[in-house]
């Protein structure tokens, strides 16, 4: 550059061309020193080049080095620095008004000379060129800017929610116990859900966190209890050994009831996912079971004595089995609705006395330990939501 300001030849000065051969293929490379010899790729003739010119330009003979005075070398090296300008001497054309004076002079008649059919040539693309062009310091600047308070803007956020996560769960401690004395069950699910999202941000999974989601899952369903006791609802329906399939659906209204909480007993079945809940449902007719399949439960049973349990449930389907002996009812336990209660606040809301239970009171003591120390049993419901998710795509 300091070269070409000075209007003298450089070092080593690039002096790409690009002739036109008789054929009409354009022949590009870089001069040398001294002139040369080369050939067409296309009609193999032989094309005779000129060596470097090391003089200023003349309006005839095109040169490197700039010629004129100082302020018009500044101004093509200026035109050269400009990103997508290719950078042309207009002193070093002629005019068209001076050729057309010199086709006057010389009396032959301007005609457009017809350029011969060009073959299919892909542009060249310059990768190193193409990139300094994009990515100019000013525009790398801007975007470092840009990012630089992209990411302060998303940590401090980041650090806000974190700190109110911190502070309602901390708060959720003492607004659960407030509620439950007040037997406020609406709030107590609003305070809980609250405490079960902040405890996720956190990435809470310890006893503590485990415990608020087994009460808010109590809590849920002691606010959609069924208006009748199961017994009673499936009586109502119909269920008997004379009930036809005809009417199947009309016993499907145990969908829609709400949940059921139910002091009784939970027996292994044949199969090792499934429990059969041991409820008096219909005393003198043993044609219906009550099935429910959570693998899950088979930690719990390993610890108890008996297979007592106060447990909450919603109806998922009914199924009729139709054998020798009668017809056969089986309702199936949605095992996302499947929760253990451990609370005596919950227990006297419904109705049972645990003060004066004392068998009742080390039950829910019981299960307020297993829902506390078992991970498995916190995690169940994200696996049966990865099951169905499977089972959906097969």
């Amino acid at each position: 550059m300091k070269a070409r300001l000075k209007g003298t030849a450089a070092e080593e000065l690039p002096a790409p061309y690009s002739i036109k051969c008789d054929c009409g293929t354009e022949v590009e490379g870089t001069r040398n020193t001294t002139s040369k010899q080369t050939c067409c790729p296309d009609c193999m003739t032989e094309l005779f080049l000129l060596p470097t010119n090391v003089y200023p330009s003349t309006r005839s003979v095109p040169s490197d080095v700039i010629s004129g005075g100082l302020g018009h070398r500044m101004a093509v090296v200026l035109k050269e620095l400009l990103p997508g300008k290719n950078p042309t001497d207009v002193s070093e054309k002629p005019s068209k008004k001076k050729q057309k004076a010199e086709s006057a002079e010389d009396g032959t008649p301007e005609t457009e000379a017809t350029a011969p059919k060009r073959k299919l040539r892909l542009p060249r693309i310059n990768p190193v060129s193409t990139i300094r062009r994009v990515f100019t310091p000013l525009r790398l600047l801007t975007a470092g800017m840009v990012l630089a308070i992209a990411g302060t803007l998303t940590f401090m956020w980041h650090q806000n929610r974190l700190e109110d996560a911190r502070t309602t769960w901390r708060d959720s401690r003492d607004a659960v116990s407030e509620v439950l004395e007040q037997r406020d069950f609406d709030q107590l699910e609003s305070v809980l859900t609250n405490a079960i999202n902040a405890g996720q941000i956190l990435g809470e999974d310890g006893p503590e966190w485990r415990r608020a989601l087994n009460m808010l899952e109590e809590t849920q369903a002691v606010t959609t209890l069924a208006y009748a006791t199961l017994p009673v609802t499936m009586s109502e329906a119909g269920f008997s050994q004379q009930t036809t399939s005809d009417n199947v659906e009309s016993l499907r209204s145990l969908l829609s009831q709400g949940t059921y909480i139910v002091d009784g007993y939970i027996d292994p079945a044949a199969n090792r996912y499934e429990f059969t809940l041991d409820i008096a449902v219909m005393p003198g007719q043993p044609n219906v079971t009550v099935s429910l399949e959570l693998p899950e439960l088979r930690e719990y049973l390993k610890g108890t004595e008996s297979n007592r349990s106060v447990f909450g449930f919603r109806v998922a389907d009914v199924r009729r089995l139709s054998g020798m002996s009668g017809d056969a009812w089986v309702v199936q336990v949605d095992p996302q609705s499947f929760v253990l209660l451990t609370s005596a606040a919950h227990c006297e809301q419904l109705g049972w006395s645990v003060e004066n239970d004392s068998e009742l009171s080390q039950l829910l003591q019981h299960q307020r330990d297993f829902v506390e120390s078992s991970e498995e049993w916190a995690q169940r419901h994200e696996r049966m939501t990865q099951q169905q998710l499977a089972q959906a795509e097969q």
